[in-house]
This record gives C-alpha cells, structure tokens and sequence, in this order.
C-alpha cells in the first residue's frame, strides 16, 4: 500500500515520491530505507518492494531478539488483538452510517443493495490496511511491561470428618428393642408389659418379679 501511494509504474523513478516514501516507512517501521542515488533510475516497484521487505524484516528480527522469543510473541498477540478490536469497532460503525444513508443512492439511478456491497466491502478492505500499518507500528514502539507472577493460591488444611459407622438395619423377623421399664405405680401380673413387647407382665419383664 505504501509502495503504490507513492510510486507509480507508468512514471520515471526519478519521479517518484522518495521523500514521502521514505518517511511514510520510517514512520512505521523506525529504520532508514535510503536508496543509492545510482539506483534510482533503473530501479522498478517489484525490486523496491524487495528491498522494503528485507529492511522490515531485518527490524522485525532485531526486535525479537530485543525482547526474546516470549517476550516478543507476548507483545504480538497483545498487539494484534488491540488493534483488530479497535478498527473491528470503527468498522461496524462505518457499515452503520453507510447502511443509514445508502437508500439515497436510489436518486441517482443506482441500486441501494449493490451499492452497499461495494462500498462496505471497500471499507473492509480499508480495515485491514489500517489494521496492518497499525500493528506494524506499535511492535517496534510498545514497551511490554515487567511480567508478574500470580500468587498460587494457598490450601488451608481441614481435616476430613470421620465417618461415622451406619446403624445396621435389625434382621427380618428379630424381636425389636425392649424399651426401658420407668418406675411408677405398681404393675399388676396380668396388665400389659410396659416394654410393649405386647405380652403379660406376668409372662414378661415380671416374669422373675
């Protein structure tokens, strides 16, 4: 994008913009791409993106090695999602204007739908140039800060409670738990036991009364 803003391959060379060429790419990648005088006339835009290319590369490898490997792969993913985020944002909100003023295109003998096919798809592609240029400058300007380690939470010990033992269910058919015998009035020998075992006292808990 840089390259055609400023060069053209119907032109000399020697009458492209070098100078805004120049500082449009220093801007962005924050290196020097003189180009040899001598150069210049024969020079054509395959051969000059080449060079670019190798220059940007050269200072994208010098940055990484600036920050290490983790360090700089940090820093790109952190930039990368900053600045999608942000042009993502500023894109629905153009896709939001256009599609409010879109319908007048009609005045002009032109379909509102077609219109607004090519325009947002102009607008995407806008997007991710601005994206691009975006991202490649703020790698070789973000300062990543110092890393912090997270505290690792501490467990704090609770003892287990102890199980307690299940009560046995009582076997089928064995005789149920004869309640205590409280002391009151006299209990005569045929009344029914209080234990409530259902039978006689006599033949009962007052059976060796």
């Amino acid at each position: 994008d840089i390259l055609l803003r400023h060069t053209d391959s119907n032109v000399n060379p020697e009458n492209w913009d070098w100078q805004a060429l120049k500082g449009e790419f220093n801007i962005i990648f924050l290196t020097d791409t003189t180009i040899p005088k001598e150069k210049i006339p024969k020079m054509k835009q395959e051969e000059l993106l080449d060079t670019l290319l190798d220059k940007a590369k050269e200072k994208l490898a010098w940055r990484e090695q600036e920050l290490g490997e983790d360090g700089f792969n940090e820093l790109l993913r952190f930039v990368l999602m900053a600045t999608i985020d942000r042009n993502w944002r500023d894109h629905l909100y153009e896709l939001d204007d256009l599609r409010q003023g879109i319908s007048l295109r009609a005045y002009a003998q032109k379909d509102p739908l077609i219109e607004y096919k090519h325009e947002s798809r102009k607008t995407y592609e806008d997007m991710r140039i601005e994206v691009a240029k975006n991202a490649s400058s703020l790698i070789f300007r973000a300062q990543p800060g110092p890393r912090q380690r997270r505290p690792q939470p501490t467990r704090e010990y609770k003892p287990s409670a102890i199980a307690q033992p299940a009560a046995q269910p009582a076997a089928q058919g064995a005789p149920a738990a004869r309640r205590p015998v409280v002391a009151g009035k006299k209990i005569g020998r045929n009344d029914p036991c209080p234990c409530g075992s259902g039978k006689k006292y006599k033949k009962c808990c007052g059976r060796n009364a």
